[in-house]
């Protein structure tokens, strides 16, 4: 699948599984594992010096995601377009 489709499956799976009012809603569990299906996460392993301080308790080389080299570029460039221009 093209990353645009793998976005597209995200968003329809988030939709029509999430739920509007909050009481039966995705855990964060879902969302990464399908985010990693989709191909917008990929896992490594957690190492300090490349990824820094974290909040979830991770010990070096334990399991970590980060976003696909595709989509992280994607991302950079939406905020470089939202940047106020000089």
């Amino acid at each position: 699948m093209t990353d645009e489709l793998n976005l597209a499956e995200f968003a329809r799976w988030a939709i029509e599984n999430g739920s509007w009012d909050g009481s039966l809603g995705l855990d964060g569990g879902d969302i990464q594992e399908k985010a990693v299906s989709c191909g917008i996460l990929i896992m490594t392993k957690y190492d300090p010096e490349i990824h820094g301080n974290n909040d979830v308790d991770c010990e070096p080389g334990d399991n970590w995601y980060v976003y696909s080299p595709a989509f992280a570029a994607a991302r950079r460039a939406k905020i470089r377009a939202l940047e106020p221009k000089p």
